[in-house]
């Protein structure tokens, strides 16, 4: 992941790229800390999210479906033969 967000920084110095980033926030910021161990710490000054925070313009937090929604979706979606 982390090498993933460097490749996003190089693409988003040009003008040419419009980049779309799904993640699980709490992973991400804990393996930028496990990466960057002398640099960035969870409780310092300059943290993972802090790094998360430089790259993402605008913060979208999608929320969590409820199993039952989905059950009923999926089973809406397919037909079954008898």
């Amino acid at each position: 992941m982390v090498e993933v967000l460097e490749a996003t920084q190089l693409l988003l110095k040009t003008e040419l790229f419009v980049v779309v980033l799904a993640m699980d926030v709490r992973y991400v910021t804990r393996a930028l800390e496990k990466a960057y161990a002398g640099i960035l710490t969870r409780q310092g000054d300059s943290s993972g999210l802090d790094y998360i925070e430089k790259i993402i313009q605008i913060p979208y937090q999608v929320q969590p479906i409820d199993p039952n929604v989905v059950s009923g979706y999926i089973d809406s979606m397919m037909t079954v033969e008898k």
